[in-house]
């Protein structure tokens, strides 16, 4: 059911691994909220309705910043500040995302070296990047080049898709739906790989608005918003905010430094090369079905 699937994504601890997806509504003090609104919000999300008036708006910002640090493990400190808060809000919705967790493979952090990362043909940085060989799965065709890399927690692993012509990631994202992840996904084989990753940092926050005007989805930002079932008064959402933050290194995902690898030059006989040197896609998923993080690696995205 919709209830077990957002119970069973919205927090997860382990030995292993954290996610934790946090959901909060705010709405305006002098709306009345039906009951069965306030059942059906605690019933899947686990979570009451909050409610502010003018007075509250510099306080509120400071509610909204210390709740998205604490649901973060404090790496997102400035979900909203005061400006985006004012006398016409009416509703906000906020999300965040934090997620946590260890290779099964760790990369060999004494290989990890300055290289060449292409943004463009004319456009290069200088970043680390990271090394593993290793039995991964891999698919390949003429279109994109993937392979997935397992954290412990074997319910979770990471898809990093390369275009099969440099560059051409755009043409990739266009053309990349959920079923065509799903088949790249079953279609994967076992192969020995050199994977040669980068590390990097994604901060992003993203303002649902624009997002969903762009898909026809503007009468809830307006007058004409139809929220019978939350209250019956003129009630319109003023902003969706959802921001993330993903750091990768050697030994898994936001995690602090391993100890120095010691050896020889690495080699690898009859091994697929997979060299992430170019922007490229990753997909963070759930027993190889259930997306729980995307993202996109090229500009403005390393330490």
């Amino acid at each position: 059911t919709i209830r077990n699937l957002l119970k069973n994504l919205g927090d997860k601890k382990s030995n292993n691994y954290i996610l934790n997806i946090a959901n909060r509504l705010y709405v305006r003090q002098e709306f009345s909220i039906k009951p069965s609104f306030l059942y059906l919000l605690q019933f899947y999300f686990s979570e009451r309705l909050y409610k502010f008036n003018d007075e509250q708006i510099g306080q509120l910002t400071q509610e909204i910043n210390s709740w998205a640090s604490k649901h973060t493990n404090n790496r997102i400190t400035k979900l909203m500040v005061t400006a985006k808060i004012n006398s016409e809000t009416k509703m906000l919705l906020l999300n965040t995302i934090y997620f946590n967790a260890l290779w099964k493979k760790q990369f060999f952090s004494g290989k990890t070296l300055k290289k060449t990362f292409h943004i463009s043909h004319n456009n290069q940085h200088s970043v680390p990047m990271m090394l593993l060989v290793e039995e991964l799965s891999y698919y390949e065709d003429f279109f994109v080049r993937i392979v997935k890399l397992p954290f412990i927690n074997k319910e979770i692993e990471m898809i990093i898709i390369l275009p099969r012509i440099r560059f051409d990631l755009q043409n990739v994202r266009k053309k990349m739906t959920g079923k065509n992840l799903n088949y790249y996904i079953k279609h994967s084989v076992p192969a020995k790989i050199m994977l040669t990753l980068p590390m990097f940092e994604l901060e992003q926050e993203i303002n649902m608005e624009d997002m969903l005007r762009k898909l026809g989805i503007a009468d809830i930002f307006n007058e004409n918003a139809n929220f019978k079932g939350i209250s019956d008064g003129p009630i319109s959402i003023t902003n969706i905010i959802h921001k993330a933050t993903f750091q990768m290194n050697e030994k898994g995902v936001e995690t602090d430094a391993i100890s120095e690898f010691k050896s020889t030059d690495i080699t690898c006989e009859n091994c697929i090369t997979f060299t992430a040197d170019q922007p490229f896609l990753f997909f963070i998923v759930q027993r190889s079905e259930t997306i729980l993080l995307t993202g996109q690696c090229g500009r403005n995205c390393f330490f």
